[in-house]
């Protein structure tokens, strides 16, 4: 309900990122679905922040190791 809202917002918002490449948003909702119940459980903001951080920062790791053309699947 609620989360699931969130995280239709949360993917919608990271269009602005992945443009036409449709295929992230599962994975993207999913994230911000996640986040969404993160904030519910914990009562903080401060916890989702950091799992964002904390996906972003594996997914550039990855990025940087794999190159583009090997981590455009992850």
């Amino acid at each position: 309900t609620a989360m699931a809202f969130n995280g239709a917002v949360f993917a919608a918002v990271h269009l602005l990122t992945y443009g036409q490449e449709f295929g992230y948003l599962p994975p993207i909702f999913l994230l911000g679905f996640v986040l969404s119940g993160l904030r519910a459980w914990t009562g903080s903001v401060v916890p989702p922040i950091i799992a964002h951080f904390v996906f972003n920062a594996t997914s550039l790791v990855l990025f940087l190791l794999l190159g583009p053309d090997n981590a455009a699947g992850i």
